[in-house]
């Protein structure tokens, strides 16, 4: 079959799964809704393609940016027109998308220099105000890691260790659809639960570990659970669903993963996932199930101590409603971390069958009414959380 030649020449050719050489408007013609998109720049040989539309029904700023082996290097007027459009983003209070298509033949240590820093500072002042979201097809090494670190939401595709993780790029904007929705949505206020006795999710011996995930899934509206980075620190467990219609943020040990408890990498996990919900009003659900803080192997106390008071300050600080739900366990140092929420928060509910006491909570409840405690508890549009003044 002939190759398909972009303007400038270069055919083009497939690494895995993805496609290079192509031009960066039809890389970006399957992202936006049909007929949603208004093009503001549309520069086939300098590899860039801006544009307002709509992604998944949820009006945005696009911008596609493809570095082959003839544009390796990301000069000032590729940067121009990737500030521009997260600019026009912020002036229209719109989501920002972007999609990076690096090819691994186009990288060297010099590919991604230059215009870098001017994309860099403008995502930086955008931070908090409105959601950027990453997807990054190709390799993230040197400057462009920085991008991935500076968005609320990275997707890689092929890659490991983003908040998602997935096969090609339709995978990659069905994701970004979802996450959209759930940053932006406020929801309906009516979802179906799981009918599932909870109780039996947990095993009956507190000595036996067990995987939190299904527990979460139980509790959110239709089972659906947006895990984010669900191969780094698994300790933890921290994504994206829905209660009672409504988005929420959810944090939560994981007795399976050296018992659920909480290291440095945790905690850093948790706080970073903590300050996003909070910059997109998306209230909270920590659940505790936990004997201990745990210094690793090769951490000190200090260093765990550091990075959980982190946490301490990223809870203290949001103004969300947060409610916390302890299942079984939450001893010693652990309770001193799961008390983060205790400044301002909403409720602390604890199971009947957790043995913790009744004074130390706000109520304990049977597993059975969970899911309505919450909902309401993280739905009380009367309930003022003051932040606290660090």
């Amino acid at each position: 079959m002939r190759s398909t030649l972009r303007a400038s020449g270069v055919a083009r050719h497939v690494v895995g799964e993805l496609t290079f050489g192509g031009t960066p408007r039809g890389d970006a013609t399957s992202w936006l809704d049909p007929g949603s998109a208004v093009v503001l720049v549309d520069d086939d040989r300098a590899g860039v393609y801006t544009a307002r539309g709509v992604l998944g029904g949820v009006p945005v700023v696009l911008y596609v940016v493809e570095l082959d082996r003839e544009n390796a290097t990301f000069e000032k007027v590729r940067s121009r027109h990737v500030v521009a459009a997260i600019d026009l983003a912020d002036r229209e209070d719109l989501p920002v998308i972007g999609l990076w298509r690096i090819d691994p033949a186009a990288v060297t240590t010099d590919e991604l220099s230059g215009g870098l820093v001017h994309v860099y500072a403008a995502m930086i002042s955008v931070s908090g105000r409105i959601p950027q979201i990453l997807t990054v097809a190709g390799p993230s090494a040197g400057g462009m890691a920085a991008c991935v670190e500076l968005a609320d939401v990275a997707i890689s595709v092929g890659g490991r260790g983003a908040h998602l993780d997935v096969a090609n790029e339709r995978d990659a904007c069905a994701a970004t659809a979802r996450v959209l929705r759930l940053l932006t949505s406020p929801g309906d206020g009516d979802g179906a639960g799981s009918h599932q006795d909870l109780r039996k999710l947990l095993p009956a011996s507190e000595e036996v570990p067990y995987d939190v995930k299904p527990l979460v899934c139980a509790l959110l509206d239709d089972g659906v659970f947006e895990e984010f980075k669900s191969g780094t620190a698994p300790s933890i467990v921290v994504g994206l669903g829905r209660l009672g219609g409504r988005p929420i943020g959810v944090v939560a040990n994981n007795p399976s993963r050296r018992w659920g408890m909480l290291d440095a990498a945790a905690a850093r996990k948790a706080s970073q996932f903590v300050r996003m919900c909070d910059a997109f009003s998306v209230p909270l659900l920590v659940i505790v199930d936990v004997p201990a803080v745990l210094p690793g192997i090769d951490e000190r106390w200090g260093d765990v101590l550091r990075t959980g008071a982190e946490l301490l300050d990223a809870f203290a600080a949001t103004s969300v409603p947060r409610t916390v739900l302890i299942t079984r366990e939450c001893y010693k140092g652990a309770y001193f971390v799961a008390k983060a929420c205790s400044a301002g928060v909403t409720t602390v509910y604890a199971w009947s069958s957790s043995g913790v006491e009744a004074d130390a909570v706000d109520e304990v409840i049977d597993p059975a009414d969970t899911r309505m405690k919450v909902a309401n508890a993280l739905s009380d549009r009367s309930v003022h959380v003051e932040r606290v003044a660090g």
